[in-house]
């Protein structure tokens, strides 16, 4: 497998995600968060640097764990406790922490909602919500699946087409964990 400097990885994702030209939190601290000295040769992704997510990355040999929500949201803190235990097992591992948090939101192709959008088969995708001027969300129409529509009454001979009823909850839910591979809640 090649390696790439993690300087270089992580010019690359700066710049593919406009992290300098998207507002955030301020205390979200977008970019390279924890250096690790060596190439960048196996990535692993998740939400969350947990305790948890850390741990695991490490033990499955990753030079670099690329997180939506990173170490520091707080503010400064003092690097004690579980803040400490992550950073500490970041370090001895070599494993380098880069996190991207509005950035990877708005992203039109591999942002979360973007992803999310196409997964779920939305329709005339267009950005929505914001945050400081950016906009941060994607939004589209939800279809009615074939099942579903075939469930539904046909109008009369002669009669006219009314648009198709709302997508239910349930076939929403069901959508919802085909496309993220998991539970979902309905609140």
């Amino acid at each position: 497998m090649p390696q790439v400097p993690l300087a270089e990885v992580a010019a690359f994702l700066d710049e593919h995600l406009d992290v300098g030209g998207t507002p955030d939190y301020p205390g979200a601290l977008n970019g390279l968060q924890v250096e690790a000295p060596g190439p960048v040769e196996r990535v692993a992704l998740a939400v969350d640097a947990s305790a948890r997510t850390v741990r695991d990355a490490a033990a499955e040999g990753a030079d670099l764990l690329v997180v939506h929500h990173g170490l520091f949201w707080g503010g400064a803190q003092p690097l004690t406790g579980h803040r400490y235990e992550r950073v500490r097992t970041l370090v001895e591992s070599g494993t380098a922490l880069y996190s991207a948090h509005l950035p990877l939101d708005a992203h039109p192709e591999i942002g979360n909602a973007a992803v999310l959008a196409r997964r779920l088969g939305l329709e005339d995708l267009a950005p929505f919500g914001g945050w400081e001027g950016t906009t941060v969300g994607w939004q589209g129409a939800v279809s009615p699946s074939d099942d579903e529509l075939s469930a539904r009454p046909r109008p009369p001979p002669g009669g006219s087409v009314a648009r198709p009823a709302p997508v239910s909850a349930d076939e929403l839910s069901a959508r919802l964990a085909s496309a993220v591979e998991g539970p979902v809640r309905v609140l």
